[in-house]
């Protein structure tokens, strides 16, 4: 009650002292009556234009259209008379000016934001719709063909696109309307259309696939169907149903092609002590190719077959199953094939017996259990880089000569729980490339020697043997071995903790010998190594990085010229591709795909080949225009360098631009035209950007192509700097940019829309209009 009181008397305070000036001021009193008015006429129609979006209210007046438009002529007087009486209350002064203001801000501003973010949901509703009736018709129809394909994720784009909006509905009830009559029954669509149009896509990828003879693609896709229709299956929707079987359609003509390539036997089978079984009971054929697919919990197995090709084990979405390898020799013909590829597999993993093969190679990242028994002989177990990332690598051999080398390229991580060796490898030559790399060499476990090419730990265990471990005189970092077995002789520069070795030798030469086992084996794989990274500028000495990796360019007059990124790696990488460059202190990339870069004659990249053309010149880009663009924040580059023997590294480095050391840069030109930031405009910001008539055909899906980076996240970007707009905000009015584009060129797709066709035209977004010229 005391608020209340309190309130009346200020109200009526002001009420006397409006009386007292009009007494005094007869000009100013008509001034007041005057606003007066003008803001009682605003509350009187946004009080009815409050009811407009009130899904309550709409159930009475509106009981066919609840979640349409309001009432738009309603909404556009309330937002003539609000701007009216905004201009007759800004000539007032003291309390009259504050009374009224507050006034607006309650009861007509209040209800005109209602009103905007009920129309905007409704204009994203209605985009969700109109792809939604499309898919929902072609559904009825049974038709799983490119078009339901299409439509099925462009449904699934617009509501990731524009259902965010449904939530900005003001009220519980009217936002629960929203949801369900734009957002759940889409989703229920896609939801029903899950399992047919994802076997549709994959049938379709290794059609692809096989276009351009990439069998193996080809055979994960043709596994990934027969695993779709069981879980479809399971989902009821039998293969007899129609969209199924739609789905289905072209499955016999790419089987059909596949088999040119090779033989794909899927796995059906849950039972360890009954797995599925392909090959011959006995004796033994011959086969092109063979790729074995099983999922999780699966077991399969293949016996009594000579292989001309290649043996590669896959898994499914899912998981990945145990195999079982009996009687089975990998060929190579014609200096090609032989190897056992392992892809994907479960825990339980690999099982070998009476198997031949040039090479058997693990890729899994999960990682593996191989069990090499009696009768195997693989000249080289690779296991590569990317083997046992997220988990450990178990190798056992049974017999001595199982294995005449193994390469162990995978890298230590913190995910990594690293290699394990078990039983006899008295005959195995051990090569280390992968940087920190963890071995672990089991109890009783004989090794004849380790060669370390690669900083890395050792560990073994008490009854374990090593004949003798050396290092490579190019490896910088530490050697180190945990020893609680007999290690007999070791190379000087290796810690070993624990029981000494019994000779301690000079290391060898750093050169990159061929695995043991001649025959035509292929070299090592050497790992890259990064000396350094830096900056070379126009006008001043190169910006070498910290021992952080960070490239300082802090306090660099803003003229200077950004021309080039130098990758020193002393001769030991031919590539460096870059898979994530991030900016504006967001966590959404701004390159779509990793992007490969030569560096094998100098190690020089460009700022054309980093960030296209940003810039209008040919010898580098002003700091000033990469501070506009990127906002004074910090540039990640995230990718990996790799040797040509294979070997890669992980690098990441910083480049910190800094803030201006001038007046931010107001115009910002590059190839394509001038972006000009022109001050606001009402309540938005407004941006010319005047194309380059010799550029007016490129399309601007050519744009990020080349560049790397979307036209419209760079006017964005541009455009947002010195507003102190947050990443998320930038993305937001970026992504509407590209809505208002993609929405007046509804004929053809975004990616296909030319520059000479925006030449005249305004968007806007929720904070920007862009003025194109």
């Amino acid at each position: 009650m005391g608020k209340k009181k309190k309130m009346t008397k200020t109200l009526m305070a002001a009420t006397v002292a409006a009386s007292v000036m009009a007494v005094s001021n007869p000009a100013s009193a008509a001034t007041y009556a005057s606003a007066e008015k003008a803001v009682v006429k605003a509350e009187k129609l946004a009080g009815a234009l409050k009811w407009e979006v009130s899904i309550e209210y709409r159930k009475t007046k509106y009981p066919n259209n609840l979640v349409g438009y309001p009432n738009m002529k309603m909404h556009n007087e309330v937002k003539v008379l609000l701007a009216d009486a905004r201009k007759q209350v800004a000539g007032l002064k003291g309390k009259e000016k504050e009374v009224l203001s507050a006034r607006l801000d309650a009861n007509v501003s209040t209800y005109l934001n209602r009103s905007v973010a009920y129309i905007d949901a409704v204009s994203s509703g209605l985009k969700i719709q109109k792809k939604y009736n499309e898919l929902k018709a072609k559904a009825a129809k049974g038709e799983v063909d490119d078009q339901t394909e299409k439509l099925y994720h462009e449904v699934s784009w617009e509501i990731k696109k524009n259902a965010f909006m449904l939530d900005r509905v003001y009220g519980v009830t009217t936002r629960t309307e929203f949801r369900d009559y734009y957002k759940h029954s889409a989703e229920k669509q896609l939801k029903d259309l899950l399992y047919p149009v994802s076997i549709k896509m994959q049938i379709d990828r290794a059609e692809k696939a096989l276009k351009v003879n990439n069998a193996e693609q080809a055979a994960q896709y043709l596994g990934n169907v027969e695993f779709l229709i069981k879980e479809a299956a399971k989902n009821g929707l039998k293969e007899s149903n129609p969209l199924i079987k739609s789905s289905l359609t072209d499955l016999e003509k790419t089987e059909k092609e596949f088999s040119k390539h090779g033989t794909l036997y899927v796995a059906d089978s849950k039972a360890a002590d009954k797995p599925s079984v392909f090959g011959p009971a006995s004796g033994s054929e011959s086969s092109k190719s063979i790729y074995l697919y099983a999922g999780e919990n699966e077991h399969i197995k293949l016996q009594n077959v000579s292989i001309n090709g290649n043996l590669t084990v896959l898994g499914s979405p899912n998981g990945a199953g145990t195999v079982h390898l009996e009687n089975v020799k990998v060929n190579k013909v014609n200096s090609k094939g032989g190897a056992i590829i392992v892809e994907d597999i479960a825990e339980h993993s690999l099982y070998m017996k009476g198997v031949e093969a040039d090479s058997l190679v693990v890729n899994d990242a999960n990682g593996s259990n191989l069990v090499a028994d009696t009768g195997v002989k693989v000249k080289n177990l690779v296991v590569s880089e990317k083997a046992g990332a997220k988990g450990k690598v178990n190798l056992e051999s049974k017999e001595s000569g199982s294995f005449e080398t193994v390469t162990i390229a995978a890298k230590g991580g913190e995910a990594s729980e690293g290699i394990a060796l078990k039983g006899n490898f008295s005959e195995t030559a051990i090569e280390v490339t992968g940087e920190n790399a963890a071995l672990a060499i089991g109890e009783g476990t004989e090794v004849k020697e380790i060669n370390i090419k690669a900083a890395s730990q050792i560990s073994v265990a008490k009854g374990a043997v090593v004949k003798e471990v050396k290092k490579d005189s190019s490896v910088k970092g530490e050697v180190e071995i945990d020893n609680k077995g007999t290690v007999e002789k070791a190379d000087e520069g290796i810690e070993v903790g624990g029981n000494k070795p019994g000779e301690v030798t000079k290391p060898g030469e750093g050169t990159v010998t061929p695995p043991a086992g001649g025959g035509g084996s292929t070299p090592g794989i050497v790992v890259p190594v990064l000396e350094e990274v830096y900056v070379h500028l126009n006008t001043a000495s190169p910006i070498h990085d910290d021992s952080n990796g960070v490239i300082n360019l802090t306090g660099i007059q803003d003229s200077v010229k950004f021309t080039r990124v130098a990758i020193d790696t002393k001769g030991t990488a031919s590539k460096f591709v870059l898979t994530s460059l991030k900016a504006r202190g967001s966590d959404t990339d701004w390159v779509g795909k990793d992007i490969e870069y030569d560096i094998s004659n100098d190690a020089h990249i460009t700022t054309g080949e980093l960030f296209g053309s940003l810039d209008s010149g040919n010898d580098g880009i002003t700091l000033s225009n990469l501070r506009a663009v990127f906002a004074n924040k910090d540039l990640i580059l995230e990718g990996y360098l790799q040797s040509p023997t294979g070997g890669k590294k992980d690098v990441s480095f910083t480049i910190k631009f800094g803030p201006n050391t001038g007046t931010p840069a107001t115009s910002f030109t590059n190839d394509y035209g001038t972006i000009t930031k022109k001050g606001l405009d009402g309540n938005r910001h407004k941006v010319e950007v005047v194309i380059n008539p010799s550029k007016s055909g490129v399309k601007l899906g050519a744009i990020q192509s080349n560049d790397k980076i979307s036209f419209t996240k760079l006017i964005m970007s541009f455009a947002a700097d010195s507003i102190n707009f947050t990443p998320d905000e930038m993305s937001k009015n970026s992504g509407q940019l590209e809505d208002a584009i993609a929405d007046r060129f509804l004929e053809g797709l975004l990616n296909d829309v030319t520059l000479g066709e925006l030449v005249g035209k305004t968007f806007n977004t929720d904070d920007f209009i862009v003025e194109f010229k």
